[in-house]
């Protein structure tokens, strides 16, 4: 996963821009994501899991604008059915 700015997460985690490897435990609706570069966990957050229609065609990132930061509110992984939801909408 890349991303091209920093990006806050709603634990108050940041990554600076550049690209992740984001990895989901399986058979969880809650998991705890964690975002890896090099190696090294980089940071961790829980997360909501909602099923979609359809497998997603490409990832997608939803990022939202809160004071000077832009806040990771949602994944959506190619080839997955799912949305990886880390902050609802409002947030």
């Amino acid at each position: 996963m890349d991303f091209n700015q920093t990006v806050k997460l709603k634990n108050g985690d940041t990554l600076p821009a550049g690209t992740y490897r984001m990895e989901v435990p399986e058979n969880s609706k809650t998991p705890t994501v964690t975002f890896s570069q090099d190696g090294q966990v980089k940071a961790t957050i829980q997360a909501k899991v909602l099923t979609e229609q359809k497998k997603n065609e490409e990832t997608a990132c939803e990022i939202g604008n809160r004071k000077d930061a832009n806040l990771l509110t949602s994944v959506r992984p190619q080839g997955w059915d799912e949305e990886i939801l880390f902050a609802p909408e409002g947030q």
